[in-house]
């Protein structure tokens, strides 16, 4: 099912500046992802997003919760869409850092 935003949605949206998008989540069953049989079952998982810039609509798909971190490195590939995945996930650190570590405070209130 579709949902239209979550509070990291929300949160991490506007703190990246992407209020002029759409962005949706969508829970999939964990049947849907094939995985190599090298991959340990605690990697076992998914999230990922699907794009489309040119109507500024992104869903992130996923099976698992959704946390700070998930929703922040999809978020990252739209507001860096030429990145690397070496690149989104150094970028994604870093913000956690500073913004979980208290440099940049945020209203935990808000996230759910």
């Amino acid at each position: 099912m579709m949902k239209n935003n979550n509070g990291y949605i929300t949160f991490w949206q506007k703190w990246l500046g992407l209020a002029s998008w759409s962005i949706l989540s969508e829970s999939i069953d964990k049947k849907q992802v094939l995985y190599d049989k090298d991959v340990p079952k605690k990697d076992r998982y998914f999230v990922g997003v699907h794009i489309d810039d040119k109507i500024k609509v992104a869903t992130i798909y996923h099976d698992r919760k959704l946390t700070h971190e998930y929703v922040l490195h999809e978020l990252l590939h739209i507001r860096f869409p030429k990145f690397t995945e070496e690149q989104v996930n150094e970028r994604c650190d870093k913000i956690l850092n500073m913004t979980m570590g208290g440099i940049i405070p945020i209203q935990a209130k808000h996230l759910y």
